[in-house]
């Protein structure tokens, strides 16, 4: 119960430390501008659906080439997770809506709420990926045994 709770707290803090720091106003207004911001949605689809379809295409030609294989135990839905949890970077987005916008305060405004919030969608639907994938339990004495 403990190890939940400390992790919980953690989860919060690190929230928390993204919001205040992204500099970021949460009120009706602002929100509503995002929502109703093409540059936001720009954003979501980059982060959720490139990254969720881009990742895990990746992983597949390079299976299918014979590239590469997946470790024993892992499935490609394994893979989709990770691809949505690729849509968690706002640091780095953060820092680039900075540079793109640097004389456009509202465009950065919109860009910062859109980057937390998909972030936060794309780590919840990564959990949930991973929670529904086929377990990756496999035999003892396997070096990838869960």
């Amino acid at each position: 119960m403990g190890e939940v709770t400390s992790h919980s707290c953690r989860l919060a803090g690190t929230a928390y430390f993204a919001f205040s720091n992204a500099g970021v106003q949460l009120d009706a207004s602002s929100l509503s501008s995002t929502l109703n911001s093409t540059l936001a949605w720009g954003i979501f689809l980059g982060l959720v659906v490139g990254k969720g379809i881009g990742i895990p295409l990746m992983v597949w030609l390079t299976i299918k080439t014979g590239i590469g294989k997946l470790p024993q135990g892992l499935h490609m839905w394994h893979m989709v997770g990770l691809g949505m949890l690729g849509g968690i970077g706002f640091t780095m987005s953060i820092f680039i809506t900075g540079l793109g916008f640097a004389g456009d305060l509202a465009a950065q405004e919109i860009a910062k709420t859109a980057i937390l919030f998909t972030s936060l969608f794309a780590g919840v639907l990564g959990y949930i990926l991973f929670k529904v994938a086929p377990s990756n339990k496999v035999k003892k004495g396997n070096q990838y045994a869960g």
